[in-house]
């Protein structure tokens, strides 16, 4: 019975992450690998500066043995006619200070490869953040287009219909408005207007004509 009922559970669990796959949220989830991969990119970026700051402490040392290495010289030369014991422990010491500049050295081209190694990651990363950033953005903005049209298209919403009832209504109460006794008297004074503007222009042309006849009866000054 209860292996049944595991059986049962492991099904239903299933079914369920197969429903989630189907309404995930693409946004969120590309919106949640961004983040992780800008969280990577800053621990890349910080542990670039840590090793750029130690290649740099190591060039420091290195300058050191160098300095070391003519210092060593130069006192075993100044020992060497009072006493030779001292002048060979100087020159053990340049020895030392050598072999360490070498070995320094050594880390130090290694170093600088693990540094061109971190720096071409980082760039790929900056670069796999903008790519992902330009993708989201361009898919979000098709999304909106899509949501949109698919609304206005959309049988079941009905949305063209509503607002063909919008328009409607909207216009029944302008014709409302326009029943208004001031509306109709306010049209009734521009007719008016319109109308004496034709009656006095016909009176002026008129006048003109009598005018130009009146000219043309005149005789002709010598």
């Amino acid at each position: 019975m209860m292996k049944a009922i595991r059986r049962i559970s492991t099904s239903l669990v299933a079914n369920f992450d197969w429903a989630v796959t189907q309404i995930e949220n693409h946004e969120a989830l590309v919106t949640a690998a961004l983040r992780e991969i800008q969280h990577s990119g800053a621990k890349a970026k910080v542990q670039l500066m840590r090793v750029r700051r130690d290649g740099e402490r190591m060039q420091q040392k290195v300058q050191e043995l160098q300095e070391a290495d003519s210092l060593w010289a130069e006192r075993a030369l100044r020992c060497a006619p009072l006493d030779q014991s001292k002048a060979i422990e100087c020159l053990r010491r340049r020895k030392r200070a050598q072999a360490d500049a070498l070995e320094l050295e050594a880390q130090i081209k290694s170093h600088a490869r693990l540094e061109e190694d971190l720096t071409r990651d980082l760039e790929k990363i900056e670069k796999q953040v903008e790519e992902l950033k330009r993708k989201r953005n361009s898919l979000r903005s098709r999304e909106s287009t899509a949501e949109a049209l698919s609304a206005l298209q959309s049988q079941d919403m009905g949305l063209i219909d509503e607002l063909e009832d919008v328009f409607e209504r909207w216009e029944v109460k302008v014709s409302e408005y326009e029943s208004h006794d001031g509306f109709a008297l306010a049209r009734t004074q521009t007719l008016e207007h319109e109308l004496g503007s034709d009656e006095e222009q016909a009176r002026l042309k008129a006048e003109l004509d009598e005018l130009l006849a009146q000219k043309g009866a005149l005789p002709k000054p010598q």
